[in-house]
C-alpha cells in the first residue's frame, strides 16, 4: 500500500510540475507574440502600417535571443512562423524556420522521435514546393521509417505522411507511386476516421488527381464529385477550391467545358475570398480557369487572368520555378488563338524551358509542349 501511495504521490507530482511547466511556456510565448503584435499599433514606433509577413521577420530575427535557454519555446515558436509562411506562400522562408525546429527537436527529442519525424515531414513539403524533389524524399523517407516503427502502418501519422509522399510522387510524374500511395492512406482514414471526416475527404480528392494522372478519367470524376459534395457541407473554403477547380479540369477533359467554367469561376472567388491575389493557390485557379475560357473561344478573356497567374507564382516561387509554366503554357494557347504567333511561341518555349530544369526531360508534362 505504501509503495502504491508513494507511486501515486509521485506521478501527480510530475504532472504537477509538467503542468507548471507547459503554463510558463505558454506565458512566455505569449508575452512574446503581444511584443511582436504591438509593431503594428499605430501608435507605436512610426505609426507605419505594418504587414504580417513584416511581423513574420522581426519575430523570426528576435527569437533564438529571447528564448536562447528555452528549447522547447523556441522549437515551438520555429514550427509556427514556418507554418505561418508557408501558408503564407513564403517558402523559402518557411524552410529556415522548419529547418531551426527540426534541428532542435533532433538534440531535445532524438533524431528518430515521432517529434522530429513530424517536423521532416513538415520540412519535406515546404521543399516540395520549391521543386527541391530529391530533399524532399530523402525527407519523407526518414519520417515514414520512423513513424512506422514508433506508430505502426495503421495510424493516422502515418497516414499523414503518407499522403504527402503521394503528392511528391505526382509532382514528379509517377502517377502509379502518386495512387498506390493514396490507396493506403484512404483505407488506414476508413478504418480509423468516421465518414465525412475532413482529412478522409481530402484523401478522396488526392486519390482523384492521382487517378486523373493514370488515366482513369470515369473513375477521377466520380470521386471528385463526391469530395466537392461532402465539402459543400463542411467549412471549408480552401479546400473546397482547390476541390472545384480540380472537377473544373475534371470537366474539361470530358468535354463539358461549360461545366469546367462554372465551377473554376467559383473556386478563383473562394481563393480571392479567403487566401488574397498574391497566394499560389490563387495562381492554381486562375491557369484552370483561363485555360478553359479559352477553349470556349473567350482566349482575350483569358489572357489578362493567366498573366496574373504567372506573376503571382514568379512572386511566391521565383521566376525558374517549373510551376510558372503551367500558367506559361495556358498563355501561350490564348495568345495563339488571338492570332499572337510569335508571342505564344516565346511563351511555350520558356514553358518548356522550366518544365526541363525543374521535372526533367522526361517528366510527362514534356509532351505538352512538344
Amino acid at each position: 500500500v505504501l509503495a502504491a501511495v508513494v507511486s501515486g504521490a509521485g506521478l501527480a507530482l510530475w504532472q504537477a510540475r509538467e503542468a507548471r511547466a507547459e503554463a510558463a511556456r505558454a506565458t512566455a510565448m505569449q508575452a512574446f507574440l503581444v511584443d511582436m503584435l504591438a509593431a503594428a499599433n499605430p501608435e507605436v514606433g512610426e505609426g507605419r502600417d505594418v504587414r504580417v509577413a513584416d511581423l513574420l521577420d522581426q519575430a523570426a530575427a528576435d527569437l533564438d535571443s529571447a528564448f536562447a535557454s528555452q528549447p522547447e519555446i523556441r522549437l515551438t515558436a520555429h514550427e509556427h512562423l514556418g507554418t505561418t509562411y508557408y501558408e503564407l506562400g513564403l517558402l523559402d522562408e518557411a524552410v529556415v524556420q522548419y529547418r531551426a525546429a527540426l534541428a532542435l527537436a533532433e538534440r531535445t527529442d532524438g533524431p528518430r522521435s515521432l517529434e522530429t519525424a513530424r517536423l521532416q515531414s513538415y520540412l519535406a513539403t515546404a521543399y516540395r514546393e520549391l521543386a527541391a524533389y530529391g530533399t524532399a524524399d530523402s525527407l519523407y523517407s526518414l519520417a515514414l521509417q520512423t513513424h512506422r516503427q514508433r506508430a505502426g502502418e495503421q495510424d493516422l501519422r502515418t497516414a499523414a505522411v503518407l499522403a504527402e509522399i503521394g503528392t511528391l510522387r505526382y509532382y514528379t510524374g509517377d502517377a502509379e507511386g502518386s495512387a498506390e500511395a493514396h490507396e493506403r492512406v484512404l483505407a488506414i482514414e476508413e478504418a480509423l476516421l468516421p465518414p465525412g471526416d475532413p482529412e478522409l475527404v481530402l484523401t478522396i480528392g488526392n486519390l482523384a488527381v492521382a487517378r486523373t494522372a493514370q488515366g482513369r478519367e470515369a473513375e477521377a470524376l466520380a470521386l471528385f464529385e463526391r469530395q466537392v459534395g461532402l465539402l459543400r457541407a463542411m467549412d471549408q473554403p480552401v479546400t473546397l477550391a482547390n476541390a472545384l477547380a480540380n472537377l473544373g479540369s475534371s470537366y474539361f477533359s470530358g468535354g463539358r467545358e461549360e461545366d469546367a467554367a462554372r465551377v473554376q469561376r467559383e473556386a478563383v472567388r473562394l481563393f480571392r475570398e479567403v487566401l488574397g491575389d498574391e497566394h499560389p493557390s490563387t495562381a492554381f485557379g486562375l491557369s484552370n480557369y483561363g485555360s478553359t475560357l479559352t477553349a470556349l473561344g473567350r482566349a482575350a478573356d483569358a489572357e489578362p487572368l493567366l498573366r496574373e497567374a504567372v506573376a503571382i507564382y514568379r512572386s511566391a516561387s521565383g521566376e525558374r520555378h517549373p510551376n510558372v509554366g503551367f500558367p506559361l503554357l495556358n498563355l501561350a494557347k490564348a495568345l495563339r488563338d488571338q492570332g499572337r504567333l510569335d508571342e505564344a511561341e516565346r511563351a511555350a518555349r520558356e514553358a518548356g524551358d522550366l518544365f526541363r530544369e525543374g521535372f526533367g526531360a522526361d517528366h510527362p508534362v514534356m509532351e505538352r509542349v512538344t
